[in-house]
């Protein structure tokens, strides 16, 4: 094991209305990855973006992405991202919304 420290922002933190700036500046910043918190609304009850808006921000950077998902159906998303280089997946089984 190697205590590689890794920096990932994450751009759930950024102006959305300036979203392909923002990951620039994260970009020239150094940054070693950047971080994509995917959340469907059913796993947890947040909305925030899916594959159209990853395929695009691909075209902004060529830093890995470290995908986070927060989706009730992984496979949706891998398949439709997968064109988009995503460095790392993380992920649950369990929902944190009940029934």
């Amino acid at each position: 094991m190697t205590d590689e420290l890794i920096i990932a922002p994450s751009i759930l933190a950024a102006d959305f209305c300036q979203i392909g700036k923002e990951v620039e500046a994260i970009d020239e910043a150094g940054a070693d990855w950047i971080h994509l918190d995917v959340m469907d609304g059913h796993f947890v009850p947040n909305l925030t973006f899916g594959p159209p808006l990853i395929k695009a921000l691909r075209k902004k950077t060529k830093k890995s992405f470290d995908t986070h998902l927060m989706v009730s159906n992984p496979g949706f998303f891998t398949n439709r991202i997968r064109s988009s280089r995503i460095g790392h997946y993380n992920g649950s089984r369990r929902s944190m919304l009940t029934s």
